[in-house]
């Protein structure tokens, strides 16, 4: 019998596999399949990186954005109504799923940043750290800087955010 369990079983001690976002019916693959078509973007940077883009359209002030980037991903929410943003850093592993590496909340200010530092998780599956910082052009700006799985990865990718929800 295995040690695993699922989120809504987990105890202390056992492995935990994330499976909320897996596509569990045949009938659904369509669907998901026009999402991605739709609403992901992939975006080529510098030095032959490839990040994958998620923006949702802001919902009662509430604006989503999703940065995959090899085994990192960061999710930001922008509350355009009370100007603060939350962050959140991701190791997606490989089998087991998304793993919380660390997540912080600001002001929504210029020139003004989050710095998200997951130097505490172990070597081996990510060092480093993601922040986001809004530019005075209205410009929220993600940078990271980290080693995943003995991969380096470096760079910057600046999102328009509408001026008038400012």
């Amino acid at each position: 019998m295995s040690n695993l369990a699922s989120p809504s079983q987990m105890t202390s001690g056992k492995l935990c596999l994330a499976t909320d976002r897996a596509v569990k019916s045949a009938e659904d693959v369509p669907f998901n399949l026009k999402f991605l078509k739709f609403n992901i973007e992939s975006v080529r940077i510098d030095e032959g990186q490839v990040i994958y883009f998620l923006q949702t359209q802001a919902v009662e002030g509430i604006l989503v954005k999703r940065v995959a980037n090899g085994t990192i991903e960061v999710d930001i929410t922008i509350d355009t109504s009370a100007l603060t943003v939350a962050v959140q850093v991701y190791f997606d592993a490989p089998i087991i799923g998304h793993i919380l590496l660390g997540q912080g909340m600001g002001a929504l200010m210029f020139n003004s940043g989050i710095k998200i530092d997951f130097n505490v998780t172990p070597e081996t599956l990510a060092t480093g750290y993601a922040g986001v910082k809004l530019e005075w052009n209205s410009e929220l700006v993600l940078s990271w800087d980290y080693t995943s799985l003995g991969v380096q990865k470096k760079g910057s990718f600046s999102f328009r955010l509408d001026p008038i929800n400012f």
